[in-house]
């Protein structure tokens, strides 16, 4: 481990990180599609980036799914794209998407794993 290259992180606010211990995190972590998650943080790949968000910061998730409706060779076609969707404070800060469903769902249960305090699933307001 001693040689492990240590890797560059963004956080949300595009700040680049170098850190030892959240590369080792990251190494560690369970992948999931384009997910990672760790004990104390959830990673992902965007576009050439790998980006972090603390477990600790997050307090609400859930999945969205989105419907893109489009046109291809042999007419038009609708394609589902799902979305975990997190929120800080009440305010969403962040939505990754997905082309698979079940990685979006083991991702939530994972990171309920990680932080129990973590609300998970979408609730409408009463």
């Amino acid at each position: 481990m001693a040689n492990e290259k240590i890797l560059k992180f963004f956080d949300l606010k595009n700040t680049p990180i170098l850190d030892l211990k959240l590369s080792e995190e990251y190494r560690n972590a369970e992948k999931l599609d384009r997910f990672r998650v760790g004990e104390n943080n959830l990673f992902y790949r965007d576009g050439l980036k790998k980006r972090y968000i603390p477990l600790s910061e997050i307090d609400h998730a859930f999945s969205r799914v989105r419907s893109i409706n489009t046109n291809v060779c042999c007419g038009k076609a609708c394609i589902n794209t799902f979305g975990l969707t997190l929120n800080c404070n009440g305010e969403e800060i962040c939505e990754i998407t997905s082309e698979h469903e079940d990685a979006v769902d083991d991702v939530l249960e994972l990171m309920k794993k990680h932080n129990p305090q973590i609300r998970i699933g979408f609730k409408p307001a009463e």
